[in-house]
């Protein structure tokens, strides 16, 4: 399957730049009141990921201060460039020093979830899966299940993030099906909302242990 048609990119620690000046001061004074040095890292992993995603979609680079990255009232991250909003939809994602950010012209619903590839209990499985994919998973053996698990879920928080809805939503209201693994290439992925029959295309892909997802709606 070919790549999904939005921009997309990696960062991890490595490539943070130092200090805070690149952030616009609405952000600094949010960064000031984050406590915990791990919810303060990942933040500023997350939003110089946006801004290098954002100069690939724009294809140019401005000074990353004059860029804002703000939550709106349900959570979802908007664009403000010298303080006007941006026709852009953004996801942002992060997981173990890894960052991931896709973006998609305004009025195209899509999100993107990052995910560390671990094993999911049983428990975990029946509880946030339909049944279908609960018995579908139960057939393979590591380390395709911990795999395919991580994927169902990547999936599906990157559905919920298209919606704007976020884990306030039941997630076996979502089923996924996905294609043959292909690594290291993306491969290809369907989630059906069982509330709507709305159909979501998905791509995903596994990079340094972790799985990645995007998901927009067809």
């Amino acid at each position: 399957m070919t790549e999904p048609p939005f921009t997309h990119i990696f960062q991890t620690n490595a490539d943070l730049p130092p200090g805070t000046q690149w952030l616009s001061p609405f952000e600094r004074a949010h960064l000031a009141g984050l406590r915990f040095p791990k919810r303060r890292a990942d933040w500023l992993l997350g939003r110089w990921t946006a801004r290098e995603a954002l100069f690939k979609y724009l294809g140019e680079r401005i000074h990353p201060s004059h860029l804002s990255i703000r939550a709106a009232s349900d959570g979802a991250p908007e664009v403000f460039f010298q303080e006007r909003p941006q026709p852009v939809i953004l996801s942002i994602s992060h997981s173990g020093g890894m960052a991931f950010c896709a973006i998609s012209p305004s009025g195209q619903p899509m999100g993107c979830d990052l995910e560390v590839i671990e094993a999911r209990s049983n428990t975990f499985i029946h509880d946030y899966f339909t049944p279908q994919e609960a018995k579908t998973i139960s057939t393979l053996k590591e380390p395709d299940r911990a795999r395919t698990a991580t994927l169902h879920w990547s999936a599906r928080e990157s559905v919920l993030k298209a919606l704007r809805c976020g884990l306030r939503r039941d997630t076996r209201t979502l089923s996924v099906e996905s294609e043959m693994y292909t690594a290291p290439n993306w491969s290809g992925a369907r989630v059906k909302d069982l509330e709507t029959d709305l159909v979501y295309q998905g791509w995903w892909k596994t990079i340094d242990g972790f799985v990645a997802t995007i998901c927009a709606a067809t």
